[in-house]
């Protein structure tokens, strides 16, 4: 089976939010794969989703500073950051041959993943607001008689790579063997 490696060209020479290097979580993830499972590709979501976290935390920063008990609430806030930015960090979404796997936690790591073979289809949707800033959502339409958590891939840096990828691997398998026929 031919792996599906798709590097599309990029304005900065890395993305913004990746970081050189394999880092612990990286190879944590190695951890949850089968060793006949190649992996085809990792994100996280884009960093828009820390942007209520911002807006609360500065918030809460700015009235504590003007009320005049900021060393109250300056401590607490910039905390309540620095754990969102970290659950943010640790969270990743990865593609393989055989599975999409969600992996998070900060303290214990947990995993969540769905078979592509009960994957039926996937749509790709970008807002106005996705397409100026380079994010979207990607959902899957999952075999009935499997429940899955893993339904929607929300605010996706690039969604239409991942999209494609999952298009590819679930395009090469007869979907009709998942679907109960009614004999007679």
């Amino acid at each position: 089976m031919a792996t599906l490696r798709f590097d599309p060209p990029r304005r900065w020479g890395r993305t913004p939010w990746a970081h050189p290097g394999r880092t612990a979580r990286e190879e944590g993830i190695e951890e949850c794969q089968a060793s006949d499972e190649q992996e085809l590709f990792v994100t996280r979501r884009h960093p828009i989703v820390l942007g209520p976290t911002l807006v609360v935390a500065f918030g809460v920063a700015t009235i504590g500073w003007a009320s005049g008990v900021g060393l109250v609430l300056i401590p607490p806030a910039t905390l309540f950051l620095g754990w969102r930015v970290w659950r943010w960090r640790e969270a990743w979404y990865v593609l393989t041959d055989q599975r999409l796997l969600l992996v998070d936690g900060i303290a214990q790591m947990r995993v969540t993943a769905l078979p592509l073979e009960s994957v039926l289809d996937a749509t790709c949707h970008r807002s106005l607001a996705g397409r100026l800033l380079g994010y979207g959502e990607i959902r899957l339409r999952v075999n009935l008689a499997e429940r899955s958590p893993l339904r929607k891939l929300t605010r996706l840096p690039r969604p239409e790579t991942l999209y494609l990828s999952i298009l590819s691997l679930t395009a090469v398998r007869d979907v009709t063997e998942n679907i109960p026929l009614n004999e007679g």
